[in-house]
């Protein structure tokens, strides 16, 4: 029950994994603000000698502490690196490859690099990465390395959670990261494959006929043969047809089920002969289209089929009340079709919201744009820089190799951009991106891991203007840059490392 619901359960929070969340929160406090009071008094008393994540308990610490080392291990399970300038994370012991998974090298440590630093891969007084370095000591990592983009001003490097793509931990994600530990401990992690948000959750029916559909999955209702089991009832034979009552046989091998479905409005036939689970039968049945008339969606009425089913068992067990085949069917379509027309209509109105309009003190504008290749992991970037007292019109396009996603290219060509724009020395200029995402990340201050260089990067450029501002606008706003970043992108011929 303590599972997510795409995985199967109904939600429910564990007490256990909340608490470590909890206190992992915490600890990813002390581990990224050590100069806040709290953190220097813990230090001061607990942590002389070894730093936070390497401290152990102590035989005669508080129950507090104790506490606190819980959350650390959780948080500590998921921890890396971002890397910035590299002069924090050593290359063989640190977990850096990787913004989503611990990953670093594995193999034995060169003697003269074992403690060695990821700023020694870096070119000669620069933060970016030496080619020649990188392929003599890792040639199959080199992609994966040169991937990372560093920040090209020195930002210092900054421990993320692995967990989320901002790197920032959130008792949301420590309690789904704790969970799925325990879940995984438990040897309950590797089940079968199963679609519960699709077959089960996304279902055009109330919450009660959902349920239903979800303890009969787990095999968690009353039938006879259950009951038999447990000593309540003397006899688990079907009180339809005398067989023994299985979820199976309630609904789909039960002669009177067999009719009833027989008699419910789909487009074909259904052959419910040989259904050994009720898994089964109902992935079956759910997939079934309804005749126009109807106006029930796939799967909808077949919720509703099973839901009169069992009320209609529960009648005959508990009222002494019957119901024909026919009677059953005509039931399920007439409440299905009641609940829909009870329903709220969905508005088709899309409300777009439009980029903010430059203000008119700034001279220049400048709209950047980029193409992304996946198969070679390949930007093209593209911007422009237009004035409106005299008619400045100035396009740059720009190649970037070994770029792992379109939000890094963004990044990049932004960055570009405003590299540029500062060599050409505009003062007052505002810049246009087509990415949502990364205007947010700019503007709010937020984090994005596979940013981390290029986002530090940006803010610090940003202080060179006297007058600066960053817009997120619709894509066909950016057209002619997008193009241009294309054209780039196809002429582009890759070399391997």
């Amino acid at each position: 029950m303590t599972r997510a619901k795409q995985d199967g359960g109904l939600g429910f929070r564990d007490i256990q994994c909340f608490n470590d969340a909890l206190l992992g929160k915490l600890s990813w406090r002390l581990i990224n603000n050590p100069d806040g009071l709290l953190a220097r008094i813990l230090r001061g008393k607990y942590c002389k000698y070894n730093p936070i994540l390497e401290v152990q308990a102590a035989s005669n610490c508080s129950h507090g502490w104790r506490s606190i080392l819980i959350g650390r291990e959780l948080v500590k399970e998921h921890l890396g690196w971002a890397i910035g300038n590299g002069e924090s994370v050593k290359i063989w012991s640190d977990a850096w490859l990787s913004t989503s998974h611990g990953a670093q090298p594995m193999g034995p440590a060169i003697e003269q690099t074992r403690d060695a630093l990821v700023k020694e891969l870096f070119q000669e007084n620069t933060c970016r990465w030496s080619t020649d370095k990188i392929t003599h000591l890792f040639p199959e990592l080199a992609p994966q390395i040169l991937s990372i983009k560093t920040s090209s001003k020195g930002e210092p490097d900054n421990r993320i959670w692995l967990k989320h793509e901002s790197g920032v931990y959130s008792t949301k994600t420590g309690y789904q990261a704790a969970l799925k530990s325990r879940t995984i401990d438990a040897g309950t992690g590797d089940q079968p494959a199963f679609q519960w948000a699709k077959k089960v959750w996304e279902v055009n029916a109330p919450l009660k006929i959902k349920l239903l559909i979800w303890k009969a999955l787990h095999g968690g209702l009353p039938v006879n043969e259950r009951l038999a089991t447990r000593l309540i009832i003397p006899s688990s034979g079907c009180v339809r047809c005398g067989e023994v009552e299985t979820i199976t046989h309630v609904f789909f091998t039960c002669p009177f089920a067999q009719e009833t479905w027989r008699k419910i409005p789909f487009k074909r036939d259904i052959l419910l002969s040989g259904i050994q689970h009720f898994t089964e039968g109902w992935s079956l049945v759910q997939a079934e289209i309804s005749f126009p008339p109807t106006g029930l969606n796939t799967g909808s009425l077949a919720a509703w089929v099973i839901w009169s089913l069992w009320i209609t068992k529960n009648y005959w067990i508990f009222l002494e009340r019957t119901f024909s085949e026919q009677e059953v069917a005509t039931k399920a379509v007439v409440d299905a079709k009641e609940w829909n027309a009870a329903q709220p209509l969905k508005s088709n109105h899309l409300l777009v919201k439009q980029g903010r309009e430059p203000e008119q003190k700034f001279e220049v504008i400048c709209q950047s744009d980029a193409a992304w290749k996946k198969e070679s992991l390949t930007a093209g970037a593209a911007w422009k820089y237009t004035r409106r007292r005299d008619e400045l019109n100035r396009s740059t396009s720009l190649i970037f190799t070994f770029v792992k996603s379109p939000l890094v290219a963004e990044g990049l060509a932004l960055r570009s951009a405003m590299e540029q724009a500062i060599l050409l020395d505009y003062k007052q200029i505002s810049f246009e991106s087509d990415s949502k995402i990364l205007v947010t990340a700019i503007l709010e201050g937020s984090h994005i891991s596979d940013l981390h260089g290029i986002l530090a990067d940006i803010r610090s450029l940003a202080g060179a203007f006297t007058s600066v501002s960053f817009h997120w606008v619709p894509r066909n706003s950016v057209s002619s840059v997008d193009v241009l970043a294309k054209q780039v992108l196809n002429a582009f011929v890759p070399n391997m490392v």
